[in-house]
C-alpha cells in the first residue's frame, strides 16, 4: 500500500491540532502531578512520562533517574502518599527507585517512558508499559 505525501501531511495536521488530554488519577480523582518544579504542569498525550502509583498503605519515597534528560530534570527523592500517584517527564529508559521513610528498605526497576510503575510493597512492584 502506498501513502501519498498529501495523506501524511493531512495526518500530521490532524494530530497537531488535537487538544492535549490531561490524564487523571484512578486514585480519588487527584491529578498525577504535584506542584514542584519536576511536575509543574500536567502530562499531555504527546509528552513522554513515567507514572508512579503508590498502592501501599504507607507513604513511600520515589526517585526517578534523569539519564535521558540530564542535566534537566530532578532525581531527588519525592514522597508519594498512600493510594496516590505522581508523574515524571522523561525521554528514555530510567531507573525508578523506592525507599521507606527510615531508608532501611529499597527496591527499584528500570523502565521505558510511557510506563506506569505501581508500588505494592518492596517485593511487589508492577510495571505496565503502553
Amino acid at each position: 500500500m502506498l501513502i501519498s505525501a498529501d495523506t501524511v501531511s493531512s495526518s500530521r495536521r490532524s494530530i497537531s491540532q488535537q487538544t492535549p488530554t490531561v490524564l487523571s488519577s484512578s486514585f480519588e480523582n487527584t491529578p498525577f502531578y504535584l506542584n514542584h518544579p519536576e511536575h509543574a504542569s500536567p502530562p499531555s498525550a504527546q509528552m513522554s512520562y513515567i507514572i508512579v502509583a503508590n498502592d501501599s498503605s504507607e507513604t513511600i519515597y520515589v526517585m526517578v533517574s534523569k539519564y535521558s534528560t540530564a542535566p534537566n530534570g530532578d532525581d531527588s527523592w519525592f514522597p508519594v502518599a498512600s493510594l496516590s500517584s505522581d508523574t515524571w517527564s522523561r525521554e528514555g529508559w530510567e531507573l525508578v527507585a523506592f525507599k521507606n521513610e527510615q531508608d532501611s528498605r529499597r527496591a527499584g526497576v528500570y523502565v521505558p517512558v510511557d510506563s506506569t510503575v505501581t508500588f505494592v510493597d518492596f517485593a511487589h512492584i508492577d510495571v505496565k508499559t503502553e
